[in-house]
């Protein structure tokens, strides 16, 4: 009897402490909103991240999937309350130092899945909002999913892996971690490795696990070039995303620039349009930095985005862009905290 109310207590003392989290971090975006709203006076730019779109979130190892309910109530909310425009019109702004609105919302999309084309681009057909897509040019077409989400998943079907061989490097579990702990602190790990080294594996997974028994969804990729086109061609913004997704600030200058350029080449060659946006993959501030920002735009794109939390003035150029990154449980009622 002592055991099993020994067991109960420890997950409702957890669950208590992330409560109080939830509740204090809360509290504080609260109070920072109010003082950004009334002590900054500036025309700013909300520019909102999404990563995927599902019909439900019942695996979300990153925190970055929303439910097409979600999806729905925060598209409505933000449309009701600000002006959505394009990143080809808040760039234009931003040159003439001139803003429309005290507070306008930009939305952006990550990662070029599936679902971005058929659940989440419908829903802003009939709202008629604009976006834009940023997509890694290596995974369009091949229908596979992006390799970090490939190696959570591959890890969550098999949670008694104990260890990932990665190149000459061998990753051990360490004890008591959770299996997507596990695979968190392998992905950033593999952040910026050679990609041949990401292919082994994610090889050496898929030979241990045998015959996939991951669910379909976690198994289905990217858009083809033929959806990025249709995007483009109803007047969504394709911008790029790297080639491989991968951190640019771990990799050496050379294959980072690279990434870069080829991904602006690729996009440009495919949809016959110029390509004028870039968002830095995992964007942190780990993962660029102001000189390889200053690469980005001398590549030729007119903005170039990050995944660092914030707000932007129009008075600014497109260098740099923070953005909010949209959750499940993301305060509308906070975005300038």
């Amino acid at each position: 009897m002592r055991g099993s109310v020994r067991s109960f207590e420890v997950p409702r003392r957890r669950a208590v402490r992330e409560f109080a989290k939830r509740r204090y971090h809360g509290a504080r975006r609260r109070l920072r909103h109010w003082t950004n709203a009334w002590t900054d006076r500036r025309a700013k730019l909300l520019v909102v991240l999404y990563h995927r779109v599902l019909p439900e979130v019942l695996f979300n190892p990153f925190g970055a999937t929303v439910s097409v309910a979600t999806f729905r109530r925060q598209l409505e909310t933000l449309a009701r309350r600000f002006p959505v425009i394009s990143l080809a019109q808040a760039s234009a702004q931003c040159r003439a130092g001139v803003a429309d609105a005290e507070v306008q919302i930009v939305l952006t999309f990550d990662d070029g899945y599936w679902d971005n084309y058929d659940i989440a681009f419908p829903l802003l057909q009939r709202m008629g909002l604009p976006a834009a897509f940023f997509v890694p040019t290596s995974y369009i077409e091949s229908r596979r999913p992006l390799w970090d989400w490939d190696l959570v998943t591959l890890l969550a079907a098999r949670p008694e892996t104990d260890a990932v061989t990665a190149g000459p490097e061998r990753l051990g579990r360490h004890p008591g971690e959770s299996i997507i702990g596990f695979a968190l602190r392998v992905i950033d790990r593999l952040r910026g490795a050679e990609r041949c080294v990401i292919e082994e594996a994610l090889a050496s997974l898929n030979e241990a696990l045998g015959s996939d028994p991951r669910p379909e969804e976690w198994r289905r990729g990217c858009m083809g070039w033929e959806e990025v086109a249709h995007l483009s061609r109803a007047g969504m913004e394709i911008g790029s995303h790297t080639c491989s997704h991968r951190s640019l600030l771990r990799l050496p200058l050379g294959e980072a620039l690279d990434e870069i350029r080829q991904s602006k080449r690729e996009i440009e060659r495919r949809l016959n349009a110029p390509c004028a946006h870039f968002a830095f993959p995992f964007g942190s501030r780990t993962d660029q930095s102001p000189a390889l920002i200053d690469e980005v735009r001398a590549a030729g794109f007119d903005t170039c985005l990050l995944n660092s939390h914030g707000y932007n003035h129009v008075a600014q150029d497109g260098s740099g862009w923070k953005r909010i990154i949209m959750t499940e449980e993301t305060p509308l009622q906070s975005l300038l905290g």
